[in-house]
Order: structure tokens, then sequence, then C-alpha cells
């Protein structure tokens, strides 16, 4: 099931647990509550079309931390992944917390796709070359491979603004529109400046 735009968050989402990499774990509302959050989540901490998306939307949040929106990178493989990816995507000092949810519930609360074939479709082959003539590489899976990715941006009142479900690894949300609906949010939270 798809979330919607202008609607609040699902609780079954907002109530999911995920870990972080000293394996603390934290409910989506908890990291969410007050702030206008930008959740990402990936196939897994290996995937090369998660690579590629996280080498897209990268640059993007350093303005996405100026707009304040907090930005949160979820994966599906265990923690022990997490200081690997981070150290592999240049997230280390970077606006940008990274957790994980082996549980998968997270992910199927959003309504994100499930099945080999996002993973091995034609289009995904085609995919994965793009990435991988981009410069990224995959790494062995660190996660479930059949669960595909997307993302998802709210306001701070926890409103869905943005919502994108991966057909394929490479299918990712598009940075501008995310860069776009941010600047929306902090606009309408910040109305006396415009």
């Amino acid at each position: 099931m798809a979330l919607v735009k202008g609607e609040a968050l699902p609780s079954a989402l907002r109530t999911s647990v995920v870990t972080d990499s000293s394996e603390t774990e934290h409910s989506i509302d908890s990291l969410i509550t007050g702030h206008a959050s930008l959740l990402v989540f990936v196939r897994h901490f290996g995937c090369i079309g998660c690579s590629e998306n996280v080498g897209i939307l990268a640059p993007r949040f350093p303005e996405l931390s100026r707009l304040q929106t907090k930005v949160i990178l979820i994966g599906c493989g265990p923690s022990t992944f997490i200081e690997g990816f981070r150290e592999r995507h240049r997230l280390l000092h970077g606006p940008a917390d990274v957790m994980t949810d082996p549980t998968l519930s997270s992910h199927q609360a959003a309504g994100f796709r499930y099945g080999l074939w996002g993973g091995l479709s034609p289009r995904a082959m085609v995919e994965m070359g793009r990435a991988f003539v981009n410069g990224h590489v995959a790494q062995s899976p660190q996660g479930d491979i059949r669960q595909q990715a997307g993302a998802i941006l709210v306001d701070a009142s926890g409103i869905v603004r943005f919502y994108h479900r991966n057909k394929t690894l490479g299918d990712h949300a598009k940075g501008q529109e995310i860069m776009d609906t941010a600047l929306a949010i902090w606009v309408a939270a910040h109305p006396e400046i415009v």
C-alpha cells in the first residue's frame, strides 16, 4: 500500500524501530518528531543502485540541513554494515544519519515493493550498467536483496509531502523534486521571511 501525499505518516511506520551502528534502537517517530525529515530507504548497504542514489542525493544533504530538514538513510542489513556504508559514501561527518531495519517492518509500512524482479529485470540490468559506468560498484549483499528502495519527505508535523517507491534498483527519487519540496516546507514554516 502506497503512502498518500498530504496525509499523516502511518502509525505503523512511525512506530517502526530502526537501529544505529551502535545497535541502539530508535522509533522512526523519535527521529522525525518536530523536524521536516527526508527518509531515504536503500535496498541493502551493498547495492550498486543505492550507491548511485546516495551519490546523487548526498551533495544535497548540506542544503537540506540548511532548510532544517533532517536526513535519515535506512537500510535493511545488519548494523555492522552501517559504518562501511557511511565511509564509502563519505557520510562520516555529514548531516545524515544512517540506520537499519533488518526486520523490514519500516519498509513494509512505507509500502515499498518487495521481490527479486526489481533487481533482476532487464531494466534493472541496464540500470546496473549505468551505475557501473558512473563509477559505482556493487558490494556483496548486505541485507535483503529483494527489498526495493524509496524516499519519503515529511514536514515537521509528520505530513507526507513527497513519496517515491522505486520500481527497480535504479529508479531513484529525483533530487530536484526533493529539494523543491523541502524548500516549500521551509517557506511554509517561515512565512515571515518571504
